[in-house]
């Protein structure tokens, strides 16, 4: 499903998901790695729902800006409140061993976009740290784990 998309897509399938508008959480297109993006897409599979896809580019997205971003502190229970909910909306009909398959998938996806999202960050801290300001304070639907 994912391996035509690009990160365009990605960002508008996070809109229509009802989650954040790309410029509500994002930096500027300009400031995108757009090749890491493109390579992390094209790997994956159909695991996740366009609306659990873009609440883990959401998490990702707010955790790196914990990490570089003054004045941000991770709500943990929050976090864990949200990527459990990804993890646990589990097909019915999945096997244990695809279960755990499904778990890991999920897990190497966030860390995947949190590492992009930090390098991002890092190559552009200010217009980073801006976008991640603005974080919860558009009526978006995202889930904010940023206190």
């Amino acid at each position: 499903m994912f391996r035509n998309f690009s990160i365009c897509t990605l960002l508008m399938l996070s809109s229509i998901a009802g989650h954040a508008v790309a410029q509500d959480i994002v930096p500027a297109d300009d400031y995108r790695l757009d090749k890491a993006w493109e390579a992390l897409i094209s790997e994956e599979g159909s695991f996740l729902s366009q609306q659990q896809m873009a609440t883990l580019n959401s998490l990702a997205f707010q955790a790196a800006g914990v990490r570089l971003c003054d004045d941000h502190k991770l709500d943990h229970k929050t976090f864990a409140e949200q990527i459990s909910a990804i993890i646990a909306a589990s097909d019915k009909d999945l096997v244990e061993e695809q279960v755990e398959q499904r778990k890991a998938s999920i897990m190497i996806a966030f860390g995947a976009r949190y590492g992009i999202f930090l390098a991002e960050g890092s190559l552009h801290a200010d217009p980073f740290c801006r976008a991640i300001a603005e974080v919860g304070k558009a009526e978006n639907g995202a889930p904010v784990v940023m206190k």
